[in-house]
């Protein structure tokens, strides 16, 4: 069995989160650090990818019962994209809450099949980046993207290998 990513969770306070994901070169976790607004950080939730079911004959009907019932536990985590919105959307947490200007809200795609990511952190960086640092698979969009001050990307690996 495999542990991967589910979700990122947004966690707002005051100070820093400790359960909060790491920026991979030691650098400040605050989403909102630099701009105003409140503290906002992401914390990784993590599953347990269950084993594919056997598909021996006479146990095959009830094996496809219990995959409807556990399709969420099945479904893999595979890009984390970011949306801004001139508007809010209550079933989902605002990245750059207190701030002002555009909402910037997760956005997941899911597969049942394929590689899952299995790792996630924050890039800072001081200019525009194209393509994930060296040892990381994908990377989201600039999450400060028309405010002033670091370039902020979610960071992510991918494990290639899980049945």
């Amino acid at each position: 069995m495999a542990e991967i990513i589910d979700h990122l969770e947004v966690i707002y306070g005051v100070g820093r989160a400790p359960e909060s994901i790491p920026e991979i070169n030691g650098a400040l976790t605050d989403l909102n650090s630099g701009h105003k607004g409140e503290f906002v950080y992401l914390k990784k939730v993590v599953k347990t990818l269950p084993p594919r079911p056997r598909r021996h004959h006479f146990e095959q009907q009830q094996q496809m019962q219990e995959q409807e019932q556990n399709a969420d536990d099945r479904r893999r985590l595979q890009y984390i994209g970011v949306e801004r919105l001139g508007h809010g959307d209550p079933a989902r947490a605002d990245l750059a809450k207190g701030a002002g200007g555009d909402f910037r809200l997760l956005r997941y795609e899911y597969k049942f099949a394929g590689p899952a990511i299995y790792d996630v952190a924050l890039w800072r960086s001081g200019g525009r980046q194209c393509i994930p640092p060296a040892g990381w698979d994908g990377m989201s969009v600039d999450i400060n993207e028309g405010r002033r001050g670091d370039y902020l990307y979610i960071v992510w690996k991918i494990d290639y290998f899980i049945c």
